[in-house]
């Protein structure tokens, strides 16, 4: 087989693919499930930057409660975050 015969077809080959991800992208659009997904990221981003902010208070309380004196013995446990499942 020639090297122009094997390009023509490799493009073929991706051209179509592409074609098919464009028309698939384009079908989500309509549909909203972009906006819907963005959503859920932005919820999910607003999760993450709440449960940091609390971890970093929970360890600024920690040190000024260890600069009182306060022994690490004393003090409340850690939490553990909750294990995540795949339907969380």
């Amino acid at each position: 087989m020639e090297t122009g015969a094997m390009v023509g077809i490799l493009t073929a080959f991706i051209s179509g693919g592409l074609a098919s991800e464009l028309a698939k992208a384009l079908i989500g659009w309509i549909k909203g499930r972009q906006a819907r997904e963005q959503t859920v990221w932005q919820k999910y981003d607003a999760e993450v930057r709440y449960r940091r902010r609390v971890e970093e208070s929970l360890a600024d309380h920690r040190h000024r409660l260890r600069d009182l004196g306060v022994p690490y013995s004393e003090m409340p446990a850690v939490p553990t975050p909750p294990k995540r499942g795949h339907n969380d």
